[in-house]
């Protein structure tokens, strides 16, 4: 019995040494967690980032109805004569000549007016550019815009109803011409 006993001493033995290894690896493991929790990283990064964009100006713009076509004079059989309607100026009140600012554009347009050289007929013939005048104006209507406005030049002309013309609206012109007693017969043309 001495032998069984003395066996199941070592077996004991054995046995507390196996649950005491457990126990410590055990308490390693659990010692363990509290470390890696206390080592994760907390808080917020704080960081500004700019954001950037440039618009640039975006203008569209049509020429409405007559003013596509041309401007017709129509045919002047009495001279010396002054102020000849183009024929779209009252049409019946209002003027039929126009440049629409689109809805698209994002600002607003400035407008001028300029003639490339006098009304010539076959290059020999001219009506001085001193003889066609213009008037425009953000309204139309029987006395808008303004008869018997500015001579045309070979320079740019704009006048303070042609400025800064808001997209969706409209800038509406009229045309006059006088022609002289002495000016030669034939077509005469000109370009804007």
């Amino acid at each position: 019995m001495a032998k069984e006993a003395s066996s199941n001493n070592t077996e004991l033995a054995l046995a507390v040494v196996a649950v005491v290894a457990l126990l410590g690896v055990g308490a390693f493991i659990f010692q363990g967690a509290p470390f890696q929790t206390t080592n994760e990283l907390t808080g917020r990064a704080v960081d500004n980032t700019l954001s950037r964009v440039v618009i640039q100006n975006y203008v569209a713009i049509a020429k409405g109805g007559n003013l596509s076509d041309q401007i017709d004079f129509g045919t002047i059989n009495i001279m010396p004569t002054s102020n000849i309607n183009g024929t779209a100026n009252y049409d019946p009140t209002n003027t039929g000549y126009y440049v629409s600012v689109s809805a698209d554009s994002n600002i607003g347009v400035d407008f001028c007016i300029r003639a490339n050289a006098s009304l010539t007929n076959a290059g020999a013939n001219t009506i001085p550019l001193a003889n066609y005048t213009w008037a425009d104006d953000t309204t139309n209507g029987a006395g808008n815009p303004a008869p018997f406005g500015i001579a045309l030049t070979t320079s740019y002309v704009a006048t303070s109803a042609s400025t800064n013309v808001l997209p969706g609206n409209d800038n509406y012109y009229r045309f006059w011409l006088d022609v002289d007693a002495a000016t030669s017969p034939g077509t005469y043309s000109i370009s804007h």
